[in-house]
């Protein structure tokens, strides 16, 4: 049984408020101010752009996952449930035929992060999301969306925290930096040098449900969960689990799209300068709020940055 994360950032604790929100869409203040109340039940997030206007390598797929959603609104329960599935031959995308193969750069990737949290001092961390403006929702998004936007942090509200635990920093209260050994879950690989610096672009495949690892655990069923620290579906299934007087869920589903990890360090030493870990959740909603129907889609993506590294 996974332990229920329950993290230091304010950040992560709204986050559990925005997706519940999304999931529930219901058209009554009442409901939507008791969701926001348990949103001191946190979980871990980060995540790839899809239209949050970030420079990542992944943002042009996963806007390419957006329209496709966009285009079946009617009918964007099946049809986008059909676009969140990971492609097999998906796994066979990966670093350039010239490069390093998908083996060397995660293996790097690993090595690099395990020694990042054995050996940091001091570190920038900051974390807000956005959410894409391509959804529907319906009627009921018009009052939804606006009150799941208040309760995020914005880019310009997002703390700036200087840190010297180990622990908060992907895989969240572990020690290890990467539990990921399987390179089939890997979209797309790169690894580059320029002026002695390394860097490394790892895109996942698409994956329903990511869950986080345990805790201080040694390995974690799902890719995102192996790298990053994405919400606990099972978790929010219980939050909405408390409103099923108002509510019919019939289906909400949370789909990890494009998650990219971007680490540069110093080629040489390994010494890391920087980590960015975005993830962009589709979030998919089935449902009957206050008698009325909901079906839908929207799009949270959730970005983690880490600077300024300083070692023992």
């Amino acid at each position: 049984m996974k332990k229920s994360h329950e993290y230091d950032s304010p950040v992560l604790s709204k986050l559990v408020s925005v997706v519940t929100v999304l999931a529930i869409c219901v058209c009554s203040v009442c409901c939507i101010v008791t969701a926001s109340k348990v949103s001191t039940m946190s979980t871990s997030t980060v995540a790839a752009p899809q239209q949050s206007g970030s420079s990542q390598q992944s943002s042009s797929s996963s806007s390419s996952s957006s329209s496709q959603s966009s285009s079946s609104s009617s009918q964007s329960s099946s049809d986008s449930s059909a676009d969140t599935q990971a492609p097999a031959d998906n796994a066979d995308q990966g670093a350039e035929e010239s490069g390093p193969s998908k083996e060397e750069i995660l293996k790097k990737y690993t090595e690099v992060m395990d020694q990042l949290k054995a050996g940091v001092a001091t570190y920038d961390k900051k974390e807000f999301q956005t959410l894409a403006d391509d959804y529907d929702l319906g009627t009921v998004g018009n009052l939804v969306l606006p009150i799941a936007q208040n309760l995020m942090t914005s880019e310009d509200e997002a703390e700036l925290q200087n840190r010297s635990d180990m622990e908060q920093i992907p895989i969240i209260r572990n020690k290890k930096g990467c539990l990921l050994t399987d390179v089939s879950k890997i979209k797309s690989a790169t690894m580059t040098e320029s002026g002695g610096k390394t860097t490394i672009v790892i895109v996942l495949n698409d994956e329903k449900s990511p869950l986080p690892a345990a805790d201080g655990a040694t390995s974690c069923d799902s890719a995102v969960g192996s790298m990053m620290n994405p919400l606990n579906q099972q978790e929010i299934d219980n939050i909405i689990a408390e409103f099923s007087g108002v509510v019919t869920m019939n289906k909400f589903q949370l789909t990890g799209k494009d998650c990219t990890a971007t680490l540069v360090f110093d080629t040489a030493s390994g010494k890391v300068e920087s980590l960015e870990q975005i993830m962009n959740y589709f979030i998919e909603v089935d449902a009957k709020a206050v008698f009325v129907p909901v079906s839908g889609y929207a799009t949270l993506t959730n970005k983690m940055t880490i600077n300024n590294v300083a070692y023992k």
